[in-house]
C-alpha cells in the first residue's frame, strides 16, 4: 500500500507539470539575462514526453543562483530518438557559441546528455552533467509500452547497450536517484559505473525527484563540483 501511495503522489506531480505546458510555453527572458560572475551555462534536458516546463522549478532555482539557464525548444516533447536529440543539443550549443556548459537532465534527458558527451563533445562545449532518475541501464517498464520512443529505453535496446559500453565519459556525470523509482526497474539501472558520483535522495518517485528540495541542494553543490573538477 505504501508503494501505491508513492505511485499516486508521483503521478500527481507528473500530471501537474504536464499541465504547466499550457501556461509556460517559452522560458522567461531573464533566464539568460541574470548570469552572475563565475556562474555556468546550464542546459535543461527533460525526460520522455516532458517539455522544458516540467523542470521549471529547477530552472527557476538555478536562474536565481545566477546561472544562465538554456531551454532548447526544438526538443519539443522529447520523443525523438536519442542520437537525433543529442544532435539538436549540439546545434543549439554551436548556434549560441556556448562552451563549458553543464547539462541538468531528467530521465531520458540524461541519456541524451551522455550520448552528447561521448560522441559530440569534441570541442568541449559541455563540462559534464547532473542527471536525475536516468535509466542508464534501461528499464524493464519500457517493454510494456509498444511505442518506439519508449522501447528505446528498454535494457535490450541497441542505444542503451551502446551507451552502456561507453564508460569513459561517466566520470563527467553525477547521477542522482530516488529512494524509490516507480519507472526504473530494476532500481540499480540508475547507478552509473565509474560516475563522478552516484547519490541517493529521500524523494519517492521518478517525477517527484525533480521537485525535491534535497535534490535541488545537491544540484547546486554538484555544479560547483563539476566546475572544480574541470579545472584540475
Amino acid at each position: 500500500m505504501k508503494k501505491l501511495h508513492f505511485w499516486l503522489i508521483d503521478y500527481g506531480c507528473m500530471i501537474k507539470n504536464w499541465l504547466a505546458d499550457l501556461f509556460f510555453t517559452n522560458p522567461p527572458k531573464d533566464y539568460l539575462e541574470k548570469r552572475g560572475e563565475n556562474k555556468s551555462d546550464i542546459i535543461i534536458l527533460p525526460g520522455l514526453l516532458g517539455k522544458w516546463s516540467f523542470m521549471k522549478c529547477i530552472a527557476d532555482m538555478l536562474s536565481e543562483e545566477g546561472h544562465a539557464v538554456h531551454v532548447i525548444l526544438d526538443l519539443k516533447n522529447n520523443i525523438f530518438d536519442i542520437p537525433h536529440s543529442a544532435k539538436i543539443v549540439q546545434e543549439y550549443l554551436e548556434k549560441e557559441n556556448i562552451t563549458g556548459a553543464i547539462f541538468v537532465a531528467h530521465s531520458k534527458g540524461g541519456l541524451i546528455g551522455k550520448y552528447f558527451l561521448h560522441y559530440l563533445n569534441n570541442d568541449k562545449r559541455a563540462l559534464g552533467m547532473i542527471s536525475l532518475a536516468t535509466p542508464f541501464a534501461g528499464t524493464i517498464m519500457a517493454k510494456m509500452i509498444p511505442h518506439r520512443a519508449v522501447k528505446e529505453l528498454s535494457p535490450e535496446s541497441p542505444i542503451i547497450e551502446e551507451l552502456g559500453k561507453n564508460k569513459e565519459v561517466n566520470k563527467q556525470i553525477i547521477s542522482i536517484m530516488a529512494s524509490f523509482d516507480n519507472h526504473v526497474w530494476p532500481k540499480e539501472g540508475v547507478i552509473l559505473e565509474d560516475a563522478m558520483e552516484n547519490i541517493t535522495v529521500e524523494a519517492f518517485g521518478h517525477h517527484k525527484i525533480v521537485f525535491d528540495k534535497e535534490t535541488h541542494d545537491i544540484i547546486k553543490k554538484s555544479i560547483r563540483k563539476i566546475c572544480g573538477f574541470s579545472n584540475l
